[in-house]
């Protein structure tokens, strides 16, 4: 895995230091609205500003 920030970028290469990217990373999958509902989201409040 290979992570990068505003400071450089790093490679974690044992299964154990990307663990908790990987956990992170499906939670956050698992809130995520699909395409669609996303889309509809974006037009609602896009609607609101107008």
């Amino acid at each position: 895995m290979y992570l990068e920030n505003q400071f450089g970028g790093w490679f974690l290469e044992k299964p154990e230091e990307s663990a908790v990217f990987r956990a992170d990373f499906a939670a956050l999958a698992a809130l995520a609205l699909s395409a669609e509902d996303s889309a509809a989201l974006i037009a609602e409040r896009a609607e609101e500003v107008r």
